[in-house]
């Protein structure tokens, strides 16, 4: 996480797949841990109920041994077997119409950010990093230079870019509202009762 190679909300998530599935290798030798290991390891996955899961769990402990070989701490790497399919329920768009609605029933004083978001696009993570002076209201964009992973800000977005997102009429009347009176380091969307 210091060094920047990881962000600390995959840390953290990494820090509970040792938690509670990598205890499976717990006390193994990591040199003796073998194909025929891992396929057992990878069958002890079937109790969580999400394909995904499973799959990004195994993709951990992938990346892990890829890095112990790359380190020189292991000769080879084992061979690692796939975990086919996905059972993920497909997301749904909400319709305008009931985009508007919910719109609608957020309080008027907390409603720009949101306005913001569906305007742009923007990752929650992003939208609630931008600093005043991201904003260049003369060319009508803000530039996504920073993002939140778990509690900690970082210096850059998920995709390590600076990103200008350009603002339709309605999310600049959006960002209009939000600089007002405020200095180049303050957030550009803050809870109005907490500053």
């Amino acid at each position: 996480v210091e060094r920047g190679e990881l962000s600390p909300e995959y840390c953290r998530i990494i820090t509970g797949y040792n938690r509670t599935h990598f205890r499976y290798f717990h006390g193994m030798d990591i040199m003796q841990i073998s194909k025929q290991e891992i396929a057992d390891f990878k069958r002890s996955l079937a109790s969580l109920p999400k394909i995904k899961s499973r799959q990004n769990v195994l993709n951990a402990l992938k990346a892990f041994f890829n890095w112990l070989w790359v380190n020189g701490r292991i000769v080879s790497l084992p061979p690692f077997p796939t975990i086919k399919g996905n059972n993920a329920v497909p997301r749904r768009a909400l319709r305008q119409n009931a985009q508007a609605e919910l719109l609608e029933k957020i309080p008027e004083q907390l409603r720009d950010p949101y306005v913001f978001a569906m305007e742009t696009g923007v990752r929650p993570g992003e939208l609630i990093s931008i600093l005043i002076k991201s904003v260049d209201l003369n060319n009508r964009v803000v530039w996504i230079e920073r993002s939140k992973s778990g509690a900690q800000y970082r210096e850059t977005t998920k995709e390590n870019t600076k990103l200008p997102v350009p603002l339709n009429d309605v999310a600049l009347a959006a960002v209009r509202r939000n600089v007002i009176g405020k200095f180049p380091m303050d957030y550009l969307f803050i809870y109005p009762k907490t500053g």
